[in-house]
């Protein structure tokens, strides 16, 4: 079992990434956008229509993917050095699953909050 640490984050790579996430506004807005979009084709998924997964479940392992794919492929590729092989081992220890379940409870809350006052949207 994982114990958390660094405030709500299983380790400070996880903490690290989802940090980065929330600071920077364009990355923030990509990714709440790309969470509604993982909430939306999570029905349609292969797993969910042959009942095994729910589809918080898919929603939740579509956007963990993409966020993992997306940040690994980010990275800086180069000659095998030092400073790779610390990066690597970096992004391998993040939770990428608890990082979208966060960045969807986050949209969810905010889709909650437009839909209980109407004078948001204006």
């Amino acid at each position: 079992m994982k114990t958390q640490v660094s405030g709500d984050w299983t380790n400070r790579e996880t903490r690290s990434v989802a940090k980065w996430i929330q600071e920077d506004a364009l990355n923030y807005r990509r990714w709440c956008e790309a969470a509604k979009e993982a909430r939306q084709e999570a029905p349609r998924s292969r797993q969910v229509t042959e009942g095994r997964w729910t589809a918080e479940m898919a929603s939740v392992l579509l956007l963990a993917d993409w966020l993992k794919e997306e940040i690994h492929d980010a990275a800086p590729k180069e000659e095998p050095s030092f400073y790779g092989e610390l990066l690597d081992e970096a992004l391998a220890k993040v939770d990428w699953k608890q990082i979208a379940e966060h960045l969807l409870r986050l949209v969810t809350k905010a889709d909650t909050r437009r839909t209980d006052d109407p004078a948001a949207e204006e």
